[in-house]
């Protein structure tokens, strides 16, 4: 199984997180994972781990709101 890298991205309209998934040579290609309300990028692991095997690296994104509203 691959262990995923996990990361905050900063921005000027709030921030990401970003677990990544990454074969260990450069990847053949790149699947970018948005995920559905209740849902978090743990949950696609698996998924990212058969990626990564098969030599493609995946990104699951999480927007993390830091404005407040109102």
């Amino acid at each position: 199984m691959f262990e995923a890298t996990e990361e905050f991205l900063q921005g000027g309209a709030g921030n990401l997180f970003v677990r990544a998934w990454r074969p260990a040579a450069a990847p053949r290609a790149v699947v970018a994972i948005c995920h559905g309300f209740n849902a978090h990028s743990g949950m696609y692991a698996w998924c990212g781990g058969q990626f990564a095997k098969k030599g493609i690296a995946t990104c699951a994104l999480v927007w993390i709101e830091t404005r407040l509203s109102g």
